[in-house]
């Protein structure tokens, strides 16, 4: 009886590692394909907000080297320490500090810095970042402001509903 139990609990326990297996694989990465436009909202946004926010963000307090990346004019000005540079240049990831600084393997320029408490960007993460001043560095109004959209109605490929069987017991 004993054996039964061991079985059993084999299987059960292996069923749901492999259910969650299955689950956790089963998501998609961020696409970088071509054709997929970034989103700053979705994508951009929650990168600057979790890795530059701290030192580069809304807090006058915190700001260093007086550059603030939330707020699309300030992001674009040139910055307060190299009149000649620029934190972003739409258009020219080569060109903006912030892309050259985030995918930069040498401490003396990498953003965030070594020393601080905050993790490097990913490869995806410099991806995405890189992509989007690609696209022109659109910065998009909170989505908690933006109006929602109606959606178009998906096209269905059968016009019958679905069959339904009536069981009496």
């Amino acid at each position: 009886m004993k054996n039964l139990y061991i079985v059993v609990l084999f299987c059960l326990v292996s069923g749901i590692a492999l259910f969650a297996f299955m689950y956790l694989s089963g998501k998609k990465p961020i696409s970088l394909n071509k054709e997929d436009a970034i989103s700053y909202n979705f994508q951009v946004r929650p990168i600057l907000s979790d890795k530059c926010y701290a030192c580069h963000g809304p807090d006058a307090n915190k700001r260093e080297a007086g550059l603030r990346l939330d707020i699309r004019e300030e992001a674009y000005k040139a910055l307060k320490n190299n009149p000649k540079a620029h934190a972003i240049v739409p258009g020219k990831p080569h060109l903006s500090e912030l892309y050259i600084r985030v995918s930069a393997t040498d401490t003396a320029i990498m953003m965030p810095p070594a020393s601080g408490n905050l993790p490097a960007l990913t490869k995806t993460e410099v991806a995405i970042i890189k992509k989007w001043i690609e696209e022109g560095a659109r910065y998009e109004p909170h989505w908690a402001f933006v109006p929602p959209q109606k959606s178009p109605v998906p096209k269905v490929k059968k016009k019958r509903g679905p069959k339904m069987k009536l069981i009496i017991l």
